[in-house]
């Protein structure tokens, strides 16, 4: 599910209604601040986990291929110039922001990404040797 500037009012009234079911009463300062946050980005994606029954795809890993989808969508952002950063929140897992996006019984969300471009000039890290995390066959 996508969010462009256009839908941004929408989503901040999702994630009110959900801290409502929450027992929460987010004051004008919090929802400032929620808005603030949801606007630091031009597009949001919400990403969805719909699983089907398979007989050769089991739940586990038709889950594991959306966190896959997931994170290629993050690397493809960053490989065209752009930035991305996944930051779902708990709200996003309350049955209330499942209710008003519309979701069924068996979706749930995985992520929220938010994908732009940063203000920020990014510098490379310096990259640990690849020796230290992964072990050679000696066969």
């Amino acid at each position: 599910m996508t969010i462009g500037q256009e839908q941004k009012n929408g989503l901040l009234r999702c994630y009110i209604h959900a801290q409502k079911g929450e027992g929460q009463s987010p004051d004008d300062a919090a929802r400032k601040s929620l808005a603030a946050k949801l606007n630091c980005s031009p597009n949001i994606v919400i990403c969805i986990f719909s699983p089907k029954k398979h007989i050769k795809v089991p739940e586990s890993e038709q889950l594991l291929s959306m966190g896959a989808a997931i994170q290629n969508m993050i690397v493809t952002s960053c490989l065209l110039g752009g930035s991305a950063f996944w930051a779902t929140g708990d709200l996003a897992y309350t049955q209330g922001f499942k209710d008003i996006l519309g979701l069924e019984q068996q979706e749930r969300i995985v992520g929220i990404l938010h994908l732009g471009k940063s203000p920020h000039k990014t510098i490379p890290k310096e990259r640990p040797n690849v020796d230290l995390f992964f072990k050679r066959l000696e066969a």
